[in-house]
């Protein structure tokens, strides 16, 4: 998938956790405030292409509402009721037509695509292990050889493929089969 036809997304305030883990796929995620109304969210997923995902129903319908009015496609506001990330993605992608392959990579690859830091949604870049040794802890530094970090001089965040990155791919490979048992 490549930056210029991937999904940009919001995620109203109660869809952190999936608003982080679409934005560690690569997707350009944001996060709605929990102080923001409903026609804020509305307003920013408009201006700025972005696909609103919320947990509201009313909110949902009222946006559905306001697509049908400007024109523009329905599945530009999904409603997801579910409280698990695995039924979350599943939904997702299969409205979208996205296939979750694309994102399971094999053991002692690097990741199949370009993520984003799950802070602050900026683009994150392979560096290598010399230039953040100091900012990593010493069994990572140890264990792991590859590297990325945060593209935002005020976040900088460090990632690398450890435990965290094998409970994503093992989520993806339920994302996949749900989907494969849904068709």
């Amino acid at each position: 998938m490549t930056e210029n036809s991937s999904p940009l997304f919001i995620v109203d305030a109660m869809f952190g956790k999936l608003g982080k883990f679409l934005r560690l796929l690569g997707f350009d995620t944001e996060i709605a405030n929990s102080h923001l109304k409903d026609s804020q969210i509305f307003e920013i997923a408009l201006k700025t292409n972005r696909i609103l995902i919320t947990r509201d129903l009313k909110f949902y319908e009222h946006a559905q509402s306001q697509l049908k009015k400007k024109n523009l496609q329905s599945n530009m506001a999904l409603y997801l009721p579910y409280q698990e990330i695995i039924e979350e993605l599943a939904e997702i992608f299969s409205i979208l037509g996205i296939d979750p392959e694309i994102f399971i990579w094999k053991d002692g690859e690097d990741i199949p695509f370009q993520s984003r830091c799950s802070k602050c949604n900026y683009e994150l870049i392979k560096v290598k292990k010399e230039t953040v040794i100091d900012k990593i802890p010493l069994k990572s530094a140890t264990i792991f050889k590859k590297f990325w970090q945060c593209t935002n001089d005020n976040c900088g965040k460090i990632y690398w493929i450890g435990r965290h990155w094998e409970d994503i791919k093992a989520i993806l490979q339920k994302v996949r089969k749900l989907i494969q048992d849904r068709n």
